[in-house]
């Protein structure tokens, strides 16, 4: 392009040629200079975190599954006999992403609901002496606890 300009022989011209040619240098050094920015600020995002409140913090958000089942050890009276027999109750072991105390409490009031509407409790006058919730980080072992409750039946 520069090749062009010089064989021109109108002064004019060429000064034009050169100004708009200046011009869409800024221009285009101008949109080079904020894509770097931008993509400066992106880096600085993803390696330090948000700027957040005046300071800045790593936002590093790690979701863990755990698996829950809850143990309720009850009593029945069986009917015919009147005697009191003794028994675990395990719910099925389940997976949650964020085990807190109040998860732990609503998995244990609805097994114990469940249990007590159930035929075997209601027909044999079911009650709950002890109940827990276990949490595990993966399926096997959450397996493994249940297994030792349901065969020392």
């Amino acid at each position: 392009m520069l090749l062009l300009i010089s064989g021109c022989q109108n002064s004019e011209v060429n000064i034009a040629a050169l100004t708009f040619i200046n011009d869409s240098l800024k221009v285009k050094d101008q949109e080079l200079r904020d894509s770097i920015k931008l993509v400066d600020s992106l880096n600085r995002y993803y390696q330090l975190g948000q700027y957040a409140n005046g300071s800045i913090r790593a936002s590093i958000t790690v979701s863990t599954l755990k698996y829950c089942f809850v143990l309720l050890k009850a009593t029945q009276t069986e009917p015919v006999w009147g005697k009191n027999e003794y028994f675990n109750y395990c719910t099925k072991v389940q997976e949650y992403s964020n085990v807190g105390e109040d998860l732990k409490y609503r998995l244990m009031d609805d097994a114990q609901e469940s249990y007590l509407r159930s035929p075997s409790g209601a027909l044999h006058r079911g009650k709950v002496t002890a109940r827990e919730c276990f949490v595990f980080d993966s399926y096997s072992e959450a397996s493994q606890e249940r297994e030792k409750y349901l065969i020392q039946q």
